[in-house]
């Protein structure tokens, strides 16, 4: 039998006693012994290059200037482990890399210039291979640190940093473990602070919402599978519902087909959104008028979408396409971003483009990404911000 036989048949035995060494020493080593299985429950229907290449010329089309808003656009591709800033005109304006990597998963830019980056080392290593950093606008990396993170970070209005990580735990729903999803709070050096547990939150909630059951895939339940985090942080909201309490965050979950609420403070789930129309989404944002914008993959349906979703009255009140012949597909990842002038940027991650449409739906600005592999394929859009002139030109004009 092989390290992986070995190490599930462990997990079982576990169980069926009831789990009550879930938490001791021999669990730890069980948990190292199948961490070589997470990577590939994390990336279920991830893909590198894109899944039906485009003859589109690389770059960037403007298709009304009139309508763009100044600044510039991050973006971060699943062909190595870089991040670029393009201008409206799809020149690289200023790159950040790491070497030796495997890849990244997320960036975010900070007003300081810096970059944090969730991303992981090559194979090989003896330790977890998943990590967060700090890199400074030349590159330079600040610090690193080991910790099991994936999909989204968030850099607080306190200066502290969100994270979201995985861990292995027993529940009684279950006759295997789970990848149990949880909220981490790091200070602004990458350290720890608190972690909280997405399962035991939903549980701990009074909303009513019963998780979807989900299917093992190699003996593991991915029951969550969440994928961006953002900060209440909009105190002229606070008066119209406890869900905007300053602080709560918001949570995408692809497998449970919904947007989430958690309260941190209280460690319970107050909202929730999505099953039965939602279909795997990706980054949840809050607007100004405290609606919410989410990527709709419809990986079940065959067609994406983006959404604006009133969550007071539970509806959806605006969508993406919204006529035929517009249609678009990105089975994972995507990313769906409200511009100040009321524009909607959306990366149409696994076919590689962006494009950004006015509130009718017209196109004003498109990008397709002119990283390509040999076969020309090219390389998938991680997640697509539009940054503005005054965050980026003072930093440009620092960095010449």
């Amino acid at each position: 039998m092989n390290r992986r036989g070995r190490a599930l048949l462990s997990v079982v035995a576990l169980v069926a006693a009831g789990g009550c060494k879930a938490r001791d020493r021999g669990w730890a080593v069980e948990q190292a012994e199948i961490e070589g299985e997470l990577e590939e429950l994390r990336a279920l229907g991830y893909i590198d290059y894109a899944e039906a290449p485009d003859a589109a010329a690389s770059g960037a089309i403007v298709h009304r200037a009139a309508g763009l808003s100044p600044g510039y656009y991050l973006y971060g591709t699943s062909t190595g482990c870089a991040a670029r800033l393009v201008d409206v005109a799809g020149r690289e304006v200023h790159a950040w890399r790491m070497q030796p990597c495997r890849y990244w998963r997320a960036t975010e830019l900070t007003p300081e210039g810096d970059l944090l980056v969730l991303g992981m080392d090559p194979p090989g290593g003896s330790g977890r291979p998943e990590f967060i950093a700090r890199l400074a606008w030349d590159g330079a990396v600040r610090w690193k640190r080991m910790l099991t993170t994936h999909h989204d970070l968030e850099l607080r209005p306190d200066g502290t940093i969100l994270v979201l990580t995985l861990t292995h735990t027993v529940v009684p729903e279950y006759a295997l473990p789970i990848l149990d999803d949880q909220l981490t709070f790091l200070d602004p050096d990458g350290q720890v602070l608190r972690q909280l547990s997405m399962w035991r939150m939903i549980h701990a909630g009074a909303t009513g919402f019963v998780p979807e059951r989900v299917t093992a895939r190699r003996g593991t339940h991915d029951v969550l599978h969440t994928n961006s985090v953002e900060t209440m942080r909009r105190a002229e909201l606070v008066a119209r519902h406890p869900l905007y309490a300053l602080g709560n965050v918001l949570v995408a979950s692809r497998r449970q087909n919904a947007v989430f609420v958690f309260d941190p403070v209280g460690e319970r789930l107050v909202w929730s959104f999505g099953p039965g129309l939602l279909d795997g989404p990706h980054d949840a944002t809050v607007l100004d008028d405290g609606n919410l914008l989410v990527f709709d993959n419809g990986w079940r349906r065959g067609r994406s979408r983006v959404v604006e979703i009133d969550p007071l009255a539970g509806a959806i009140v605006w969508e993406y396409p919204g006529k035929a012949g517009r249609e678009f597909f990105s089975k994972s990842r995507g990313s769906a971003q409200r511009l100040g002038n009321g524009n909607t940027l959306l990366g149409n991650s696994n076919t590689g483009q962006a494009l950004e449409v006015d509130r009718s739906g017209q196109p004003v600005w498109e990008f397709n990404n002119p990283h390509l592999d040999s076969k020309g394929r090219r390389g998938v859009i991680l997640r697509i911000r539009h940054l503005p002139a005054a965050l980026v030109e003072p930093l440009l004009a620092r960095g010449r």
